[in-house]
């Protein structure tokens, strides 16, 4: 038996309403928190205290109160454990359950 499906793609031409005000405010899809050799962080690119109660202050700022946002924490080979410990323990307290540990491929590419 052999079945197969047609889509035939319909464009509509529409003009949207016009409106006033002020844009809604952007909420971050996803947080990157990046750990520097020296123990610096930054996330979303902007520089973050790597003391636990600033972090957790400025994941609670950058994700507003969505806690299914994707967090990836991306530290420097030469970081000390304990700046990830800390990283991790900030996104748990918080209630994020998306977490991912960025990491080299073997060829040295990031994936």
């Amino acid at each position: 038996m052999v079945s197969t499906s047609f889509t035939k793609a319909t464009q509509l031409a529409i003009n949207l309403p016009e409106a006033e005000g002020e844009p809604a405010p952007q909420r971050a899809s996803k947080l990157e928190l990046m750990i520097a050799a020296n123990g610096t962080f930054t996330l979303n690119g902007k520089p973050v205290s790597n003391q636990p109660i600033d972090l957790r202050r400025a994941l609670r700022a950058e994700a507003k109160d969505n806690r299914d946002i994707p967090i990836t924490i991306a530290a420097d080979g030469a970081a000390a454990h304990r700046y990830v410990v800390t990283a991790l323990d900030a996104a748990s307290a918080l209630g994020f359950h998306q977490l991912t540990i960025a990491a080299q491929t073997p060829g040295g590419s990031n994936d």
